[in-house]
């Protein structure tokens, strides 16, 4: 190997562990901001789980009684 290609690949090396580190960092961050649907600040006592969160386990009047 010929120091071009020495320096080309290490060059290549450290753009790929930038690369690495920097989209786990982001990811981290993502993951960190999100709350689970089941979340007990996202549960309405009236209506269930709030409009966005979930539809499902929403109370309302729509089956009862048929």
């Amino acid at each position: 190997m010929d120091r071009t290609s020495i320096i080309a690949s290490a060059t290549a090396a450290l753009a790929g562990i930038v690369v690495a580190v920097a989209l786990a960092l982001v990811s981290g961050a993502a993951v960190a901001q999100t709350s689970p649907t089941t979340d007990v600040s996202a549960v309405n006592p009236d209506k269930g789980f709030l409009q966005g969160s979930s539809n499902y386990g929403e109370r309302d009047d729509s089956g009862a009684g048929k």
